[in-house]
């Protein structure tokens, strides 16, 4: 225990000098990214020092009470820290007064708890005691899935600002981000368990909390230091997803809207403005001069959800033309003459057409 305790302060000593000195000038010199650097740097900070102090004073060999106050008093200001720079990001900074502070009242609650417990001199180890301590413990686990919650909505609107402005699947950009609002849900939710555990089941937790703390790192330093966080931003900031795609879904447009949309998109379609590859709904709207939220209205009035299914919906029509005239094509070259991505044609065109495009030529010869 004592070596994965000091491999743990070793781990978090070079992950929070990381932050503090080695990301570069573009992420120091974004608002956003710097701040949520700094939150980061002071979540993993205290959590090494957490360790450092369980090490150097054995507080779990102690008792269970002792590693219990410890490990709260030091867990919920980092789950809060952790959490808030996750969401900072998320939200481009615009955190609110709530989410920022709800961590100090919870900290003082769970500490208070345990604190009223040991001066009414309720023994150590006693059935009254472990009640008092599972009670302290469900107010961190409480916040951790407050804040759980709220970055999963958030995951949630980036996808769709994503959809709605790319030509093809960006899902990539926040697969890190999904994964890290698991990994420290479920590593937050289980910490106050583990703390009553002994033997091989805190072995194992403690093995996934220092890799799950690590590839955490890894993702949140590359996301600030690759252009998916610029490329997230753009998306968001044109389309405004949280106000302007809801009116999108909900208008009505005239019949002198609708032909007007139609015979735009038609002239477009013809000169093969669909079938380039790396488009954008900008570049879309400046080609056939048309507003976005006229254009979002028009395709999500005709059933489609969004920018990159109605685009995808154009594009496998164009291939399976192609597969009927071309049967010695491979699917590679339909893909690049389509717009499609090789590495999703397959996927795209069986989910549109339910037939891969190999069953697809078979059943059209």
């Amino acid at each position: 225990m004592r070596e994965m305790q000091f491999t743990a302060i070793v781990m978090l000593t070079v992950y929070t000098l990381a932050l503090v000195f080695l990301l570069p000038n573009t992420v120091r010199h974004n608002a956003v990214a710097n701040h949520s650097r700094k939150l980061m740097a002071w979540s993993l900070a205290l959590l090494g020092l957490q360790f450092l102090v369980q090490y150097v004073f054995g507080f779990r060999l102690m008792g269970v009470t002792r590693a219990v106050v410890v490990n709260l008093a030091f867990f919920i200001p980092v789950a809060s820290l952790m959490s808030l720079s996750l969401l900072n990001l998320q939200r481009h900074g615009r955190l609110t007064t709530f989410e920022k502070w709800v961590g100090v009242p919870t900290w003082f609650m769970a500490m208070l708890i345990i604190g009223a417990a040991v001066l009414m001199d309720i023994p150590y180890g006693s059935k009254q005691m472990a009640w008092t301590e599972a009670a302290a413990s469900a107010f961190y686990g409480l916040l951790q899935l407050f804040y759980g919650w709220k970055q999963f909505k958030e995951v949630k609107r980036i996808s769709a600002a994503l959809d709605d402005y790319y030509d093809r699947d960006q899902q990539g950009l926040l697969l890190w981000m999904k994964g890290t609002t698991v990994l420290l849900t479920v590593l937050a939710l289980f910490a106050p368990v583990f703390i009553f555990t002994h033997g091989l089941l805190l072995l194992i937790y403690g093995v996934v909390f220092i890799f799950g703390i690590s590839a955490m790192w890894f993702c949140f330093a590359r996301y600030m230091m690759s252009g998916e966080m610029k490329r997230v931003e753009e998306a968001e900031e044109s389309e405004k997803c949280s106000v302007k795609c809801e009116e999108c879904a909900t208008a009505q447009l005239t019949d002198q809207e609708r032909e007007y949309v139609n015979q735009a998109v038609d002239r477009w379609l013809s000169h093969g403005g669909h079938l380039r590859k790396n488009i954008t709904k900008p570049d879309v709207v400046s080609e056939i001069h048309l507003s976005k939220e006229l254009l979002t209205a028009w395709y999500k009035a005709n059933g489609y959800d969004n920018f990159k299914q109605w685009l995808n919906a154009l594009r496998v029509e164009r291939a399976k033309q192609l597969l009927k005239e071309n049967p010695t094509w491979s699917n590679e070259t339909v893909a690049d003459q389509c717009g499609i991505s090789r590495s999703r044609f397959h996927s795209i065109f069986k989910h549109a057409v339910g037939l891969s495009p190999s069953e697809y030529q078979e059943k059209e010869s």
